[in-house]
C-alpha cells in the first residue's frame, strides 16, 4: 500500500528516467538472448562437425589398413610379375632369333613368287595382244566384207548407170541424127519453094525481109486480144448473188488440218485461164496453118515457112526442157529408193509422141495419118508437128485447165486427203461423242468431194 502510494507520489522527471532505464535494460536482455542462441547454435554444429570428424577419422583408418593390405597383395604380385617378366624375355630372344629365319625364309618366297608374277604377267600380256589382233583381225574382215559388199552393189549400181547412159547415148545419138534430117529437110523444102517455078520476086523479097512477125508474138497479140474481149464479156455477164452465211459446227476436228500432209507436188494448180488461153489459141493457129498449107498461095507458103521454123525451134526447146526434166526424175526417185532404174522403162520422150525427141520410129507412126491429110511431102513435118503439140497439150491438160469446183470448196486435189480424214473415228480426232452440240446432239461426217462442208447437224 506504501509502495503504491510512493509511486503514486512521486515527481514526475524520476518516473520518466526509470521508463527510460527500464527500456535500456529489456533491449540489453534482448541482445544477449540473442548473442546466447547464437552461440547455442554455433556449439550444436560444432559438435556435429567434431562427430563428423571423428567418423571420418575412423573410415580414413580402415581405408589406411586395408590399403595396407592390398599395398601387401600388390607386392607380392609385382614379384610374380617380375617372374614372368623374365620367362617372357626368354620367350621374346628364342621368338626373335625364329622370327630372323622366317624372314629369310619369307623373303625367298617373296622373291620366287615376284618371278612367278612376272611370268605370269608376261603371258597374259603376250594372251591379250593376240586376242587384240583376233579382234582387230576379225573387225578388219567385217569391215572388208561390208566394203566389198557395198562396193559389190556400187558396181552392179554403176553398170545398170553405165547401161542407162549408153542408152540415153544412143537415144541422144538419135535424136542429133532426127534433128539434123529434119533440118536437111527443112533447107530442102526451103530451097525447093525458093527455086520453084512459081517464085517471084516478091518471095525472093519476102525471104530476104529480116523483119518478120514471128509466131510468139502473133500468139501473144491473139491471146492478148482473146483474154481482153473474154474479160470484157465477162464483167457484163457477171451476175452477183448474195447468201447468207451458213452455221458451221466448230469442232476441233474443223480447226486442224488433215493428216498426213499433202507433199507439194499433190498441190492444186493456180487457177489462171491465162495459160490455158495461150494454148489454145495457138493450137487454133497451127491448124489454121496447117488447113491452108496446100493452097498455091506461094507468098503464104513463104510466111508458114517462117513460121514453120519459129514452130521448130521452139518445138526443139520444149523437147529438151521435157528430156532434162524426165532425167531428173529418174535420177531423184533413183537416189530416193536406193534402186537404179530400169533401162528398159520408157522416159518421158516416149510418152509424149514428139519427132525431134524421138526417132525414125514415131515418124513412121504417123507418117500415113500425115500422108493422107496432106499428100505433099513438104508439108509432112507441119502436120507431124502440129500432132505432136496437141499430144503434149492433151497429156498436159489437167495442169494447164482448171478443174472444176464449188467456190471456196474441195477440189479434186483434196478428195484422197478428205477421204482418209471422213474415215476416222470421232475418238481418233480427239473428240467425244457428241462434242460438237451444246446439247450432246450427234454429228453426221459428209463428203467433201461434192460439198465443202467438214460436219453438219442431224435435223
Amino acid at each position: 500500500m506504501k509502495s503504491t502510494l510512493l509511486s503514486h507520489t512521486r515527481l514526475p522527471g524520476q518516473s520518466s528516467r526509470n521508463t527510460h532505464s527500464r527500456q535500456t535494460l529489456e533491449a540489453r536482455i534482448a541482445d544477449y538472448d540473442l548473442l546466447c542462441d547464437g552461440m547455442q547454435s554455433e556449439l550444436e554444429e560444432t559438435r556435429g562437425k567434431l562427430t563428423k570428424s571423428e567418423k571420418d577419422f575412423r573410415e580414413l583408418h580402415k581405408k589406411y589398413e586395408s590399403n595396407l593390405t592390398q599395398l601387401d597383395l600388390l607386392e607380392s604380385e609385382v614379384h610374380k610379375r617380375t617372374m614372368l617378366l623374365e620367362q617372357a624375355k626368354e620367350t621374346y630372344r628364342s621368338l626373335q632369333k625364329q622370327y630372323q629365319e622366317q624372314c629369310a625364309t619369307a623373303e625367298q618366297y617373296r622373291i620366287n613368287l615376284r618371278a612367278r608374277d612376272d611370268t605370269i604377267q608376261r603371258l597374259r600380256d603376250i594372251v591379250e595382244s593376240t586376242e587384240l589382233e583376233r579382234n582387230s583381225s576379225r573387225n578388219s574382215q567385217h569391215t572388208l566384207e561390208n566394203r566389198i559388199c557395198q562396193l559389190e552393189h556400187q558396181l552392179s549400181f554403176s553398170q545398170e548407170m553405165y547401161a542407162e547412159l549408153d542408152q540415153k547415148k544412143k537415144e541422144n545419138l538419135l535424136l542429133k541424127e532426127t534433128i539434123k534430117h529434119m533440118e536437111m529437110e527443112f533447107e530442102e523444102m526451103r530451097t525447093s519453094i525458093i527455086n520453084s517455078p512459081l517464085s517471084s520476086p516478091s518471095l525472093e523479097t519476102a525471104f530476104e525481109v529480116p523483119n518478120y512477125k514471128p509466131l510468139s508474138l502473133e500468139i501473144l497479140a491473139l491471146s492478148n486480144s482473146v483474154e481482153k474481149d473474154e474479160s470484157v464479156g465477162d464483167e457484163k455477164n457477171k451476175i452477183k448473188t448474195e447468201t447468207d452465211v451458213e452455221d458451221f459446227a466448230t469442232t476441233a476436228s474443223s480447226e486442224r488440218n488433215a493428216s498426213p500432209f499433202s507433199p507439194p507436188s499433190d498441190y492444186p494448180s493456180a487457177y489462171d485461164d491465162k495459160g490455158d488461153m495461150k494454148w489454145r489459141v495457138c493450137a487454133e493457129e497451127i491448124v489454121r496453118w496447117s488447113q491452108n498449107g496446100g493452097t498455091k498461095d506461094t507468098q503464104n507458103n513463104a510466111l508458114a515457112e517462117h513460121e514453120l521454123k519459129a514452130v521448130e525451134e521452139a518445138l526443139q526447146t520444149l523437147c529438151a526442157n521435157i528430156e532434162s526434166k524426165s532425167n531428173i526424175e529418174e535420177m531423184s526417185s533413183s537416189r530416193r529408193f536406193n534402186t537404179a532404174p530400169d533401162p528398159t522403162s520408157r522416159s518421158t520422150l516416149d510418152r509424149f509422141s514428139c519427132p525431134h525427141c524421138e526417132g525414125k520410129s514415131s515418124v513412121g507412126k504417123d507418117a500415113p495419118l500425115s500422108a493422107t491429110l496432106i499428100p505433099d511431102k513438104k508439108h509432112r513435118a507441119l502436120i507431124v508437128s502440129l500432132l505432136s503439140l496437141i499430144g503434149l497439150v492433151i497429156s498436159l491438160g489437167p495442169n494447164l485447165w482448171t478443174q472444176p469446183n464449188i467456190p471456196g470448196g474441195a477440189t479434186v486435189y483434196d478428195r484422197k486427203a478428205w477421204s482418209s480424214f471422213n474415215n476416222l473415228e470421232p475418238t481418233g480426232e480427239g473428240l467425244s461423242v457428241g462434242a460438237a452440240g451444246a446439247k450432246d446432239e450427234p454429228v453426221e461426217f459428209v463428203d467433201l468431194s461434192d460439198t465443202s462442208l467438214v460436219l453438219k447437224e442431224k435435223d
